[in-house]
């Protein structure tokens, strides 16, 4: 494996055989390095990559972020990512504010293609009933952002402690308070 830093971006060439683990979110793959038999890669976030995790997505914490995941070409100048992506996670109670743990299991099955789509993966598409695919990043599979992603997407978007109800709406309104009221006063007058 031949590794390169470009500024925060973890960049990295595969290597024949085995399987890679990485720890950092910015990790983007060398696509053109994926062997034809493809690579299996193992991502567990660290302490630094958890802080980040949680800061961007706005939550109160990230204890742990991991993915199983199987790269490999696919079609033409395409790579499929498949497997897992496994995170526990803190968010704020929508109501009390305290936090609220999170367990997250969620399958990946993603399609990295070169920006320029053309026709012919177009067409691929097509063939192998693929709605979209993820764009590749000057040659590299942003994968540390595909698994960011996943958590992202995952997340409860109203996540509240065990036991807590929201607060009770009105039960009834008058309805003197809106506008149609005061319509429905103008029109008796007249």
């Amino acid at each position: 494996m031949a590794g390169c830093s470009g500024g925060n971006v973890m960049e990295f060439a595969m290597s024949k055989g085995g399987s890679l683990s990485f720890s950092d979110f910015n990790l983007r793959i060398d696509a053109q390095s994926v062997p034809r038999t493809g690579q299996h890669v193992k991502f567990t976030a660290n302490a630094e990559a958890l802080e980040d995790i949680a800061k961007t997505l706005g939550i109160a914490a990230a204890h742990a972020v991991t993915g199983d995941l199987d790269i490999r070409p696919w079609g033409r100048g395409g790579y499929r990512v498949e497997g897992e992506v496994v995170a526990d996670v803190a968010q704020l109670c929508v109501v009390t504010l305290e936090p609220v743990d999170e367990h997250i299991h969620e399958a990946v099955s993603l399609t990295f293609m070169p920006a320029k789509a053309d026709e012919a993966h177009e067409a691929q598409a097509d063939e192998h009933e693929i709605d979209d695919f993820e764009p590749l990043e000057d040659g590299f599979i942003p994968l540390g952002a595909a698994i960011r992603d996943t958590v992202s997407l995952a997340l409860n978007p109203y996540p509240r402690a065990e036991g807590v109800e929201l607060p009770e709406q009105q039960e009834e309104r008058d309805g003197s308070d809106s506008p149609f009221a005061a319509l429905r006063k103008l029109k008796q007058d007249n």
